[in-house]
């Protein structure tokens, strides 16, 4: 059961984020009213990642969907090759490891650059505010908002999601989450105890903000474009 504080964070996240495209039990649907049991049957892995990629559609995002790990990196590599990027930075994390990201972006030319903790804060700043592109892991996805969760740890700075114009992040499928309630119990493991996160980012698109006319402007507090890169079936990577 979810306490006063994490019902009140809920609340919060939802207002800010708005609703999915989810129906919600008890809901009239073209005039007639959803079955609550349906409503609550568990989702298929592919159900969860239909409804999270129309979801980062919405939001201004870009999914791409593939048959598994080796079409997903090839098709990053045909992305990053058509955009012209010359500098990357990459999390050190264990599926961007598995998947041989590094050696993948070396390969087509990019300038690449693996989180280190071991260089003073400002020069890793200044690299990752020199990149081209972000490319981040996924912690988990919620479904029902096209968001993206991210756990920051050593060399999983944040900021590889938050500097770069254009943020690239790899979506496995045990990843996926169907809705902020789900994620609230996964998020507390993940920030307990001293090894836990230092802090949680949830993505929801591109960086967007607006002046005092309205004017809807992206990429002013965070990178212009979101690239997620995901697919169904867990299986060996390579």
């Amino acid at each position: 059961m979810l306490g006063t504080d994490e019902v009140e964070f809920l609340r919060r996240v939802r207002a800010a984020i708005g609703p999915g495209t989810a129906t919600r039990a008890g809901q009239k649907v073209h005039g007639q009213e959803k079955s609550p049991s349906r409503v609550a049957a568990s989702p298929s892995r592919s159900q969860l990642l239909d409804k999270f990629l129309i979801e980062l559609s919405l939001v201004g995002g870009k999914g791409y969907r593939a048959s598994g790990p080796r079409q997903g990196v090839e098709r990053f590599c045909a992305v990053m090759q058509a955009s012209g990027m010359k500098r990357a930075v990459i999390w050190q994390h264990p599926l961007l490891a598995e998947l041989g990201l590094y050696s993948a972006l070396t390969g087509i030319g990019l300038e690449c650059w693996e989180v280190s903790e071991e260089i003073p804060e400002e020069d890793r700043m200044a690299r990752i505010s020199a990149a081209d592109v972000g490319i981040t892991a996924v912690d988990y996805a919620v479904a029902e908002t096209g968001s993206l969760v991210l756990c920051s740890r050593p060399g999983r700075a944040r900021m590889v999601s938050l500097l770069p114009p254009v943020h690239v992040a790899f979506l496995a499928p045990h990843s996926l989450v169907s809705s902020l309630e789900t994620l609230s119990p996964l998020l507390g493991k993940e920030l307990d105890g001293p090894c836990g996160a230092s802090n949680v980012v949830l993505i929801t698109g591109p960086s967007r903000t607006a002046d005092i006319e309205l004017s809807l402007t992206q990429g002013v507090h965070g990178p212009k474009e979101v690239h997620v890169f995901a697919w169904e079936e867990e299986m060996p990577l390579l």
